[in-house]
């Protein structure tokens, strides 16, 4: 039974990366009818490869968030990678890029269906009635985790978010983010985050209000997401609505250093509010498959959590 549950677990995965390789990202336009998807691409700039720094310091932040204040479960979990070196870092969702990485290249193969057995259909709009399908259904919440990548060059109070959640197949987005020096408060206030004697900072940014705890012990500037510049290392993070999280659950002092690198590829350079705008456009998919017939409908999102910058 368990080798059943996995043959039909790996036949969803494949035949979804036949519809992602088809369709292209869940972002794009969904029409009826047509295997061939002729999305007009924005302007893009072609990239070499950037190897910005060595990464000595790896850090593991476990990040949550809540709907609004009050609430006492948290609506999105991850676990984050913050990888540091002398003067960038990198602050990352490794498993999301590992099953992203996976169905990329099982795309590979099947996306030309070489056999030509492989039907797609389109729905037109979000609401279309699968049950009418009478195939097996299945929802693909491409929200889960977090395709955004910030890299912070420290000694230049800049900031640059890669991401591709909702960009055209094969594009990135990258944006350039000046944020400059952050206005920190220090405090008297004391704490123990992960066995560190932590001190205690204030700050409000695009529109949310924090309290920090950072280890002067860990001589590194830098911490999760976009927060840096106190001195040592920032441990934990919490809004003071209560529902921002970001606290460090593992720190390792890498023996051979790691490249921080912004990968080779087709970016579209855009601002930080356009960036917000394009990844708000996502979906998620509903996939009926039925033998070699497979139905997609576009499946509205909830809209209703709000990013970390509100302003």
């Amino acid at each position: 039974m368990k080798g059943m549950k996995e043959m039909k677990k790996m036949k969803g995965v494949f035949l979804l990366a036949v519809v992602i390789g088809i369709c292209g990202p869940v972002g794009g336009q969904i029409t009826s009818g047509t295997n061939d998807l002729k999305a007009m691409e924005p302007k893009v700039d072609d990239m070499q490869e950037q190897n910005l720094d060595m990464a000595t310091i790896r850090c593991s932040f476990h990040f949550t968030q809540k709907k609004k204040a009050g609430d006492k479960t948290a609506v999105r979990k991850d676990t984050l990678t913050l990888d540091i070196g002398p003067t960038m870092s990198r602050y990352y969702d490794e498993a999301k890029l590992i099953r992203d990485s996976l169905f990329g290249g099982i795309e590979k193969m099947s996306a030309r269906n070489p056999s030509g057995t492989l039907t797609i259909r389109y729905a037109r709009k979000p609401d279309y009635d699968m049950s009418s399908f009478m195939g097996d259904v299945s929802d693909f919440d491409f929200t889960d985790g977090t395709t955004e990548q910030v890299y912070k060059n420290r000694t230049e109070n800049k900031v640059t978010v890669i991401d591709y959640e909702g960009s055209p197949k094969g594009i990135k987005y990258r944006c350039e983010d000046p944020v400059g020096a952050l206005p920190w408060t220090i405090t008297s206030d004391t704490a123990t985050v992960l066995g560190y004697h932590c001190q205690h900072a204030t700050l409000a940014f695009r529109g949310r209000s924090y309290n920090v705890w950072f280890a002067p012990e860990i001589p590194s500037n830098d911490g999760p997401w976009k927060f840096f510049g106190l001195p040592g290392l920032i441990l934990r993070v919490q809004d003071t609505e209560n529902i921002i999280s970001m606290e460090c659950v593992g720190i390792q002092y890498m023996d051979e250093p790691y490249s921080i690198i912004i990968p080779k590829g087709r970016y579209i350079n855009c601002k930080r509010k356009e960036l917000a705008d394009m990844v708000r456009k996502r979906q998620s998919l509903t996939i009926g498959i039925r033998g070699e017939y497979v139905m997609v409908a576009p499946k509205p999102i909830d809209t209703s959590l709000k990013t970390l910058e509100l302003k």
